[in-house]
């Protein structure tokens, strides 16, 4: 991505505020870390229904997506206004 599409792109975002953005960033990295932390649970012995159909999956996936928002969410938030700030 060129930086005339990143400020593009950031700015359009920017507009839809930063609680919509650590939202969707907090529901991909919640999904992504969910899906993956349950992989390496079936390299460890566990069958696919074990790691995917348990009682506790959702609230895995709460808590990275919690987490997400929190922090990965608010870190890239601040990473991309700076790199804006300091491209613009």
């Amino acid at each position: 991505m060129n930086d005339h599409q990143f400020f593009k792109r950031w700015e359009a975002i920017k507009q839809k505020g930063r609680f919509r953005y650590a939202l969707t960033q907090g529901i991909k990295y919640g999904i992504f870390l969910t899906v993956f932390m349950n992989i390496i649970k079936m390299t460890k012995g566990l069958s696919f229904s074990q790691s995917f159909f348990s009682p506790t999956i959702l609230f895995e996936w709460l808590i990275f997506t919690l987490f997400g928002m929190l922090v990965f969410g608010t870190f890239m938030w601040w990473l991309n206004n700076y790199f804006f700030g300091k491209k613009n």
